[in-house]
């Protein structure tokens, strides 16, 4: 790619700037989107194993999908 004078390449130069400013942006709020992702999962988590009565969680075709630590206790 040829440029003719130094005020087009100037305009490249800064539009490239921009994208990568606005690609790290979306990179970072993607990451804080799966940190909160991953902290509510643990929070859940944590909320199922605390319940004392045993609780299994299973899917439309009946496949188990979660047992809290209680269900795990009475199963062993």
């Amino acid at each position: 790619m040829s440029y003719t004078n130094g005020k087009e390449l100037q305009e490249v130069l800064e539009q490239e700037q921009r994208t990568r400013r606005a690609m790290l942006e979306m990179l970072e709020d993607i990451q804080e989107q799966k940190n909160a992702i991953e902290k509510a999962n643990k929070e859940w988590f944590d909320a199922m194993d605390s319940i004392e009565d045993a609780i299994m969680l299973h899917d439309a075709n009946h496949l188990i999908v979660r047992v809290n630590r209680a269900y795990k206790e009475l199963s062993n």
